[in-house]
């Protein structure tokens, strides 16, 4: 036999209870405000660091990355050594598959 719902316990608020006494737009609320927690929600996640871009100068936040975006990672990637490197490697490689192409005739 199912138990009859009572009336959520939020003041003003009829309709039928759902967990804890609460409707489920007030348990929702309740449940992402912390109610039911015993401490603060997320405490143990801090906000990561603010960095400066080595490249830009402009400030971000992350605890992972070195650079601010995508597009400075890879400018100071080509502008090292190592990139540079892999740049004329294939600047080498295109141009000997076009002369490649241009021998067969095609």
């Amino acid at each position: 036999m199912l138990r009859e719902k009572r009336p959520c316990s939020e003041g003003g608020c009829g309709r039928p209870e759902h967990a804890r006494g609460l409707c489920s737009a007030h348990y929702q609320r309740a449940w992402k405000r912390g109610v039911f927690s015993k401490g603060p929600r997320k405490s143990h996640v801090k906000a990561p660091p603010v960095k400066v871009c080595p490249l830009c100068g402009s400030e971000f936040r992350s605890s992972r990355a070195t650079f601010c975006s995508r597009a400075c990672a890879n400018r100071a990637y080509y502008r090292s050594e190592e990139g540079r490197a892999a740049y004329r490697r294939a600047k080498a490689n295109h141009r000997a598959r076009l002369r490649a192409i241009a021998s067969r005739g095609g």
